[in-house]
């Protein structure tokens, strides 16, 4: 199915996409503590793909480590015309007017 992909550090063509920034509020005795958590989508456009998670104090902090665990986590997927192959299942029916 999928296979791991090692990725270099110079690879420029790497393309990152932030899905989802999240502000947590941990409480404590002392009061409130905020954190952010950052999930991103990083791909090349030609089949190798990750995701990752990144939790900080700070949201640059966050999107660097959500970058950097989803460059380790990269997976090939196999493409089919430029796209995700699925199959369909289509169920026909007949129509009632």
């Amino acid at each position: 199915m999928s296979t791991p992909v090692k990725v270099s550090q110079g690879e420029s063509e790497i393309k990152e996409k932030l899905v989802n920034l999240s502000r947590v509020a941990k409480v404590t005795k002392g009061g409130r503590t905020f954190s952010f958590s950052a999930l991103v989508v990083v791909g090349d456009g030609n089949g190798s793909v990750g995701h990752g998670l990144g939790k900080a104090l700070d949201v640059s902090e966050s999107i660097q480590k959500a970058v950097q665990d989803a460059k380790k986590n990269m997976v090939r997927v196999s493409l089919h015309k430029g796209t995700v192959h699925t199959s369909r299942k289509v169920n026909m029916v007949p129509v009632r007017c």
